[in-house]
């Protein structure tokens, strides 16, 4: 079955996502955003491929281990690729990751081929083909422009740009064309018509060298050609990069070294013009740089000496001590909690005495400790996140680079408010046991959503109390109502809000890549980090009851007491936050003088605007809406009620009389409605104060959605704690009732007097009846 399990799990550097497939109709995860992703790509816009699936499990693949015995195992490969004429199973790799492993486990290369030989004889044992795919290098143009053409396929050309599209294949008969000059040629043509047309495969460009778009992105008429042209400019710009964990031998010599290269140099040259005498030595060298020059090395490279390498060859430490060494770095790597370096030595000291050999010194254990990487000290000891935090940088020349265009890709993340909530909502929230801070407040969130290509703002939420689903929900709908469709893809972090099953579906339903970041990989989403840092650090941190001064050793003002203050004060942080980030953000220039208004502008004029087109109706309000989970009373006389709250509706009164509901959905930010499914229809339904409500404001309504569950659970708490003091009245009023029963008129009797004792009234009626009773008789 496939996937055959979760892809991403434990990655400590991959980008894990899902793509929701225009060729299979269904999602397909992939564990690498910058290996599998764009092979996904590949296989999307192949009109050779009719289908596939990911994470395909394979059993019982055999390995020869290098002692000549049999391993038998499982494994699971990336890609099954269902094509027209043949089926593969294709496994993704990284060309540094295959030059790595290669004559290791089966890995090898012929002619600039790669394979798996256990793989490749699975394959062939089942009548399947197998091939190992890697991407180029540098591969961050190839993957957003294969991400834009993915965009556009499928899309219709406008009616208005069918005229110009019918002219450029007479005119790339006898020319090339740039973007630029193509689009000054017919000025009827756009920068979303050529996508849709290279997407069509009615044109081809060199989409592995130059970003679609730009002046220079060179336009042809005939596939081969546009491939050649294509891998020579890619060539070119891998030698101008050099390849990555390859180092230049010329790079980094001595003064010395670089002046005895050039002599070494200088003499064969003489040597070869018959100027100088040969020697046995320089022979030598002549055949070294001669078999250099034909892999590539230039023969300047290939005279640098070795001085690096003279010295002492041999280490200095014997088996036993190096041994232990590696055994005190090994533990001094692992060691939870830390100790210091002195201490870790000590106790080397000691294992050495114990084994009659003379402890490293000191300075020798530092320079086994700097040797070893220290971030995999850090995930050791700290785990997921600590490791971010101590990981290096990447290398430029292998990031994946910004998206093609506006709207594209969109980082969303959420933080603490970083102003201290009022004392009666601190009390809401802790009621319903929100998550707290460090100083035990109470807090409120808020959501931001970045735009990838332009780093412009481009939608915010708020939510009271921790970051939860309503949080993301609300923030699709703000992206909607600001700029009328929803991101392409979207980057969060793997916190629960984002890993819900909701935001799962709702991105399957509207074609959206979901990519999940590292755990603790804050770098990976910086974009989305920074502007939330802006808002807390030019925003918050200015207002009265921020916890910036905490940090600073003073108390914070407490002024804040009532649940009506909270609310002035949630709702003027609301217009402060949206000015600050609709108004101020977008003219901040970066370093090269940039304002994200520029960049957005210049983005949508050459490629228009690359979200998915949504209206904010119904369906996108209901869809964006959290689906009720608790206990329900529906019938056509009262409606629904949903806890201490009735939703009705002509419609959904007519609807309950041949049906009940199936599917219940508070609205996200409006308390007064309540969405609801009735034999397969989409009604709604109004809570009795909808008319009060709707002459509110957006912002007040959302706070009476958000703070109503604390309040509901605030009031259950005070009727618990008034019936607990009636009660405990009670039985107080009881007990001294029972206590004073020596006051009652009968203490005063003897028992005895009292039984004997009998009313003159109540004789005499007896008498009367027996009487009347004798003469009935």
């Amino acid at each position: 079955m496939s996937p055959a399990r979760a892809v991403g799990k434990g990655a400590l550097r991959n980008i894990r996502g899902s793509l929701p497939s225009k060729k299979c109709e269904a999602l397909r995860l992939f564990e690498s955003h910058t290996v599998e992703r764009m092979f996904l790509y590949e296989l999307e816009l192949d009109p050779q491929v009719v289908g596939y699936v990911t994470q395909v499990p394979l059993t019982r693949v055999e390995r020869r281990l290098p002692n000549g015995r049999r391993h038998i195992a499982a494994a699971t490969l990336d890609v099954l690729v269902f094509s027209r004429n043949a089926i593969t199973l294709v496994e993704c790799k990284d060309l540094s990751w295959l030059r790595a492993h290669e004559d290791r486990k089966g890995w090898s290369c012929n002619d600039g081929t790669w394979s798996c030989e256990p793989y490749a004889r699975w394959a062939v044992a089942h009548g399947l083909a197998f091939r190992v795919w890697h991407p180029p290098f540098p591969f961050a143009i190839y993957l957003r422009n294969l991400e834009l053409l993915f965009t556009r396929l499928g899309e219709p050309l406008d009616k208005a740009a069918e005229p110009a599209a019918a002219k450029i294949p007479r005119l790339l008969r006898n020319h090339t064309f740039t973007w630029a000059d193509l689009r000054a040629q017919l000025p009827g043509i756009d920068g979303r018509s050529l996508t849709i047309l290279l997407a069509q495969r009615q044109l081809f460009g060199t989409i592995q060298s130059d970003p679609i778009g730009a002046d220079a992105f060179r336009i042809f008429g005939d596939e081969a050609q546009a491939l050649e042209v294509d891998q020579a400019l890619l060539h070119a710009r891998a030698r101008m990069l050099g390849t990555p964990g390859e180092e230049v031998p010329a790079a980094t010599p001595s003064t010395a070294v670089a002046h005895c290269a050039m002599r070494r140099l200088q003499r064969l040259q003489a040597i070869e013009k018959g100027e100088a005498r040969p020697t046995r030595r320089m022979r030598k060298l002549a055949k070294q740089v001669a078999e250099a020059v034909q892999k590539g090395v230039t023969p300047y490279d290939a005279c640098l000496p070795s001085y690096a390498v003279s010295g002492n060859r041999l280490a200095r430490l014997d088996e036993t001590q190096q041994s232990l060494l590696r055994r005190a770095v090994k533990d001094f790597q692992g060691r939870t909690p830390p100790i210091a370096i002195t201490s870790a030595w000590t106790l080397l000291e000691t294992e050495c005495s114990a084994a009659e050999a003379d402890a490293p010194s000191i300075t020798t254990f530092r320079r086994a400790l700097r040797a070893e990487d220290p971030a995999l000290r850090a995930l050791k000891t700290g785990g997921m996140r600590a490791y971010q935090a101590t990981a290096a940088r990447s290398d430029p020349r292998l990031r994946s680079g910004a998206a093609s265009g506006f709207l594209h890709t969109v980082h969303i993340d959420s933080s603490k408010r970083d102003v201290r909530a009022s004392s009666e909502l601190k009390r809401l929230i802790d009621q319903r046991r929100a998550l707290k801070d460090d100083a035990g407040r109470g807090y409120d969130s808020f959501y931001i959503a970045v735009d990838e290509s332009s780093d412009s703002v481009v939608g915010h939420a708020f939510v009271v109390g921790p970051s939860r689903i309503e949080g993301v929900a609300l923030l699709m709908r703000e992206i909607v109502h600001r700029h009328g469709a929803l991101p392409r893809a979207i980057v969060d972090d793997r916190g629960p809000d984002n890993q819900s099953r909701w935001l799962k579906q709702f991105a399957l339903s509207r074609g959206i890549t979901l990519l999940d970041t590292m755990s603790g990989g804050s770098r990976s989403n910086s974009q989305a980090e920074n502007r939330i840092g802006q808002v807390n650090a030019r925003v918050s941190q200015r207002l009265p009851g921020s916890t910036l001064p905490d940090k600073a050793g003073r108390s914070v003002d407490g002024k804040f007491k009532s649940l009506m203050t909270a609310k002035l004060e949630f709702l003027q942080l609301c217009g402060l936050i949206e000015a600050f980030l609709y108004e101020d953000v977008p003219h901040i220039p970066n370093a090269q003088g940039e304002t994200p208004q520029q960049r957005k502008e210049a983005a949508v004029e050459r490629l228009g605007t690359l979200g998915i087109p949504c209206l904010f109706d119904d369906e996108l309000l209901f869809a964006t809406s959290p689906r009720w989970t608790g206990g329900f009373v529906a019938n056509e006389r009262r409606g629904i009620r949903l806890g201490n709250h009735d939703f009705t509706s002509l419609e959904v009164r007519n609807a309950l009389r041949t049906g009940t509901p199936q599917e219940l959905r508070l609205d996200a930010a409006d308390p007064s409605v309540l969405h609801v499914i009735i034999n397969g229809q989409r009604l709604r339904a109004f809570h009795g104060k909808v008319q009060q409500r709707a002459a509110l404001s957006a912002a007040e309504r959302l706070w009476l959605r958000l703070v109503e569950p604390a309040i509901q659970a605030a009031n259950r708490d005070q009727k618990t704690q008034v019936e607990r003091k009636l009660s405990q009245r009670m039985e107080r009023a009881r007990a001294a009732a029972d206590a004073h029963t020596h006051l009652h008129p009968s203490a005063t009797v003897d028992a005895s007097e009292v039984s004997s004792m009998e009313d003159p009234a109540t004789a005499r009626w007896t008498e009367l009846w027996d009487d009347a009773a004798a003469e009935i008789r």
